[in-house]
């Protein structure tokens, strides 16, 4: 992440806060499309509207990726 994240960071060093629609595809690894079809068709991670602005709160995506994490075993 750049300098200039929307995100603060703990006392432990654990990210928190808000991410840009730019920042949470980069923290993903994701392209911007894919966060904003996912949004229209109402998959991905929970995000927050304010105003125009699309927001990620980094708890969100951390618990989205936590319920797709898949054991290689099974299918």
């Amino acid at each position: 992440m750049n300098a200039a994240a929307s995100f603060l960071t703990l006392p432990d060093g654990t990210p928190t806060g808000l991410f840009t629609e730019d920042e949470a595809s980069r923290y993903l690894g994701l392209a911007r499309a894919t966060l904003r079809n996912w949004r229209c068709s109402g998959e991905g991670p929970a995000f927050v509207k304010a105003g125009r602005r699309i927001l990620y709160r980094i708890e969100d995506l951390r618990a989205w990726v936590e319920e797709r994490l898949r054991d290689p075993r099974w299918r």
